[in-house]
């Protein structure tokens, strides 16, 4: 049996052989052991029959040195312990089976001591690479940003269906009004302090969308504050649920703090049933 110690390289790892002499014609066969799940191809052939050159450079000599004696492995050159050159790769003899320790000993007339099985180093398994997902751009959703990180042929995200037959339809209006920050670090603006907005929560999707209600302060265009899409909470680190959004809380959207004024009567018979799921 040998190894083969192939970890100075880049995904090297090591390989498990079975070394063959054949007495008949001084031939030498290389097998791979094939672990389990190995990912390999199974073609455990390592070195197919063939007399094994003892100097790599063989074949550059004149054909009388190739035919000299020495010139190819012997039945002697196979040491337990030593390594076994095949072509540039150095395979280390380890142990051999019983009938192979017993011709060794009977035959060519080795020191049994010599024919103990040597230690073999041992496969270190490196630990998985924790990924880290870096911080969201801000451009697109975090979803949509996250399939570029998990897989190199993007994807768009797979949408929960079943959440969106359940829910479809289902929109969840909150009046508000512009205020400072909870924590009265920046306070509201008074050209803002009179301004409406209404909070649509769309339940199918999980995403919110903000419109100015009620008259257009000066130098206002249009009525849309914020389209839909999926919006983070600060304070979870996690999209909105509809539980976040009360009569009376303040909800923070890209900086911006809203204070939940009123809800709609279908938004009120909605949340009622949803709180009692």
């Amino acid at each position: 049996m040998g190894l083969w110690d192939d970890r100075q390289r880049l995904f090297g790892e090591l390989r498990r052989l079975v070394v063959h002499y054949y007495l008949a014609d001084d031939t030498v066969e290389v097998l791979e052991v094939m672990a389990p799940n190995s990912g390999r191809d199974p073609f455990p052939k390592f070195l197919g029959r063939q007399r094994l050159p003892i100097n790599n450079d063989l074949g550059l000599q004149m054909t009388s040195v190739m035919n000299a004696e020495g010139t190819f492995v012997s039945v002697k050159d196979l040491v337990i312990g030593q390594a076994l050159n095949v072509f540039g790769r150095k395979v280390f003899l380890y142990d051999c089976d019983s009938a192979t320790r017993k011709y060794m000993v009977n035959v060519v007339r080795v020191d049994p001591s010599t024919l103990v099985p040597a230690p073999t180093p041992k496969q270190e398994f490196r630990a998985p690479v924790k990924m880290v997902v870096p911080p969201p751009t801000g451009f697109g959703s975090e979803a949509d940003s996250l399939g570029s990180c998990n897989s190199l042929d993007h994807t768009a995200p797979r949408k929960d269906f079943h959440r969106w037959l359940k829910y479809d339809g289902q929109v969840l209006r909150f009046l508000a009004r512009l205020v400072g920050s909870p924590d009265g670090s920046t306070p509201c603006n008074v050209t803002d302090s009179d301004r409406r907005f209404v909070v649509s929560y769309f339940l199918a999707d999980n995403t919110m969308s903000v419109f100015e209600s009620g008259p257009l302060p000066a130098g206002a265009f249009g009525r849309k504050y914020l389209d839909r899409g999926e919006v983070t909470n600060p304070l979870t680190e996690k999209n909105f649920e509809w539980s976040d959004i009360n009569v009376g809380n303040v909800v923070t959207v890209y900086k911006r703090h809203f204070e939940i004024l009123d809800l709609d009567e279908r938004t009120r018979k909605i949340v009622a049933e949803l709180s009692q799921k």
